[in-house]
């Protein structure tokens, strides 16, 4: 018993031990670059941590990655590194702001269809990190205009808080994958949404909550509606040089509730993501998800695919793709990718029943690197099934 009490405190001392000589105490913390507006309060919330913790070799990568997904910062400017200092040990952060507001004009066309509008950007209110959106557009059947604003840190916690209000005339349409009309009908609505955002990194949990008024022409005069929304999400992508790479995932559930003629409304959404970098300029993507939704054909969610119509409304859907994205030109300002994919899915739609569809889709697409979104796309894809194309092209706020 003796010996194996003895054993037992060998290796214990030998834990500490080894814990010691890998890990370090931060006697101070030090932030340097270009940072003209984001505040150093702001700084220490999102790497957390501070003066007198201990920290080993892997927390600096931890560390910078923290800054990288904060979305503040230019990309390649972000260095942290420990130096010797005054018999101490120094945590240097060199960082360079991101530019935070901006003025996005937007046009694109699509299935024969043009939209235009302008949407104003700014993702580091007064140096806080919190943001605030608002803008508009025209076109493609839809007048949309919407503002918002979402709080990072709610009492120096995890929980980001928001709200914003929208409003949306609009053509609802909905046709089958071989461009047959199922419905048309016009109305608009006019609401308001609460949002909260509980972060645990890699994981988060979102509480949303939206509600307000729906007129559809030939249907209702008028109907309250209600919507409550729980998501949950993986991110454990690390950021690269121009692509993110490693899993992620998202489970997205609403159920809408209506004052009057339609029934309650649900929508579940699964989608699942890797990223992987056999280059640091070439991007392999594999990706996967699912639509389920319960509820009037009327209000059935149109489908997300390059290689149909965006009027495609789906009852059910389930696609898979697999895209190979290389970095054709890299310049100081920005760099061009040609993305090149293919696709396949199957839909039940609003007038149909299970629907194949498959081919391949391309384009070109301009990233600027000190803003977190494409200036640029251009996209073709083919469906093989039913042999129709699809172009868009797009200038301004991309997704």
């Amino acid at each position: 018993m003796r010996i194996i009490i003895r054993c037992a405190s060998i290796l214990l001392l030998l834990i500490i031990s080894t814990m010691a000589l890998y890990s370090q105490e931060i006697s101070g913390i030090r932030i340097e670059g270009d940072l003209t507006k984001t505040r150093e309060s702001t700084i220490l919330k999102i790497i957390e941590v501070q003066a007198g913790d201990l920290i080993v070799h892997d927390d600096i990568e931890e560390i910078r990655q923290r800054l990288l997904r904060s979305g503040l910062f230019v990309d390649d400017t972000v260095n942290v590194s420990l130096i010797p200092e005054d018999g101490g040990m120094i945590l240097l952060i060199n960082l360079e702001d991101r530019f935070s507001l901006i003025p996005l004009p937007f046009f694109s066309y699509s299935d024969g269809k043009l939209a235009a509008g302008g949407f104003l950007m700014e993702g580091n209110l007064l140096g806080t990190g919190n943001s605030m959106f608002l803008g508009g557009m025209y076109g493609s059947g839809m007048t949309f205009l919407s503002v918002s604003y979402m709080h990072r840190n709610v009492f120096n916690s995890p929980v980001g808080l928001g709200g914003g209000l929208v409003f949306t005339e609009m053509e609802q349409e909905a046709e089958d994958t071989e461009g047959n009309l199922v419905f048309s009908d016009e109305g608009w609505s006019l609401g308001g949404m609460l949002t909260s955002r509980i972060d645990f990194d890699p994981f988060a949990f979102g509480l949303n909550l939206k509600s307000g008024y729906r007129t559809i022409e030939g249907v209702v005069s008028e109907t309250l509606y209600i919507a409550p929304e729980i998501s949950a999400g993986y991110d454990g992508q690390h950021l690269n040089e121009f692509y993110r790479d490693g899993l992620k995932g998202e489970v997205k559930y609403e159920q809408t509730f209506y004052s009057r003629e339609f029934n309650p409304s649900g929508e579940l959404r699964i989608g699942l993501q890797y990223d992987f970098l056999p280059h640091r300029r070439i991007l392999l993507s594999a990706a996967a998800d699912s639509l389920l939704f319960s509820g009037d054909e009327l209000l059935s969610p149109s489908v997300r695919s390059p290689l149909l119509s965006d009027s495609v409304h789906a009852l059910q859907q389930s696609q898979a793709s697999f895209k190979l994205s290389p970095v054709i030109a890299d310049f100081s300002w920005g760099f061009v990718a040609l993305p090149l994919g293919y696709q396949a899915g199957i839909l039940d739609g609003a007038g149909a029943d299970m629907e194949l569809y498959h081919g391949p889709w391309g384009g070109l697409m301009l990233y600027l690197k000190k803003v977190t979104i494409p200036a640029l796309s251009i996209r073709y894809g083919l469906n093989a099934e039913t042999g129709i194309s699809q172009y868009s092209f797009s200038m301004g706020f991309q997704g």
